[in-house]
C-alpha cells in the first residue's frame, strides 16, 4: 500500500490531522497530497522548529473544529442535523412537524433496528397520549411524503409483522 493509498484510508476512517513530510518539492505532487486529504504539506530538508509549528497550528485548527458541534446523521441525500432540529434532502430544507422528527430521530439514531408501532407510540408520543396506535401509520405515511426526494428513495421501511426500521445507504 502506498502512502496515497495510506491517507485515502486514513481519511475515510478516522478525522485526523495529516501532514506530509517528503523531498519532493514540484508543485503537482504537493497539491496531489492535499488533493488525498493532507492538511500541510512539508518540504525535506526543514527546521525541527518549523515542523513543531506546523504540528501546533494543525492542531489548533483539529480542536477549533471539534469544539463545534456538528451532530448530524446522514443517509443518501438525507441529514438530520440534531442540533437546529433541520431535516434536508438533496440540500433542500424539508419542513417536519415536532412529532415526524421526533419519529425520525428515533428511527434513525438506530439505523436498522426494528421498532414495533407500540415502542414508536410509547417513545413519541408517551403513555398517556389521547392518541391511539394508529397515529404512527399516519405519521409514517406523512414522513415518507415529505422524505421523497428526486431519486424517490426510501428511508423508512416497513417489516411487515413486526414495525418500522430506518434504512441506512
Amino acid at each position: 500500500m502506498d502512502k496515497d493509498e495510506i491517507c485515502k484510508n486514513i481519511r475515510k476512517h478516522f478525522h485526523i490531522p495529516i501532514i506530509f513530510i517528503s523531498n519532493a518539492s514540484d508543485l503537482k505532487r504537493k497539491l496531489q497530497c492535499f488533493k488525498l486529504g493532507g492538511d500541510d504539506f512539508l518540504t525535506i530538508p526543514f527546521h525541527f522548529e518549523e515542523l513543531e509549528a506546523r504540528i501546533r497550528a494543525v492542531v489548533r485548527r483539529y480542536q477549533q473544529e471539534n469544539q463545534k458541534p456538528y451532530h448530524i446523521i446522514r443517509s443518501g441525500n438525507l441529514s438530520i442535523h440534531l442540533n437546529t432540529y433541520e431535516c434536508f434532502i438533496e440540500g433542500e430544507l424539508i419542513s417536519l412537524t415536532a412529532k415526524e422528527m421526533q419519529l425520525l430521530l428515533m428511527l434513525a439514531k438506530r439505523p436498522n433496528q426494528v421498532f414495533s408501532a407500540e415502542q414508536i407510540f410509547y417513545h413519541v408520543w408517551g403513555y398517556h397520549s389521547g392518541s391511539n396506535i394508529e397515529t404512527v401509520k399516519v405519521h409514517i405515511r406523512n414522513l415518507r411524503s415529505k422524505l421523497k426526494g428526486k431519486e424517490r428513495s426510501q428511508y423508512i421501511a416497513t417489516v411487515r409483522g413486526f414495525g418500522y426500521r430506518f434504512i441506512t445507504s
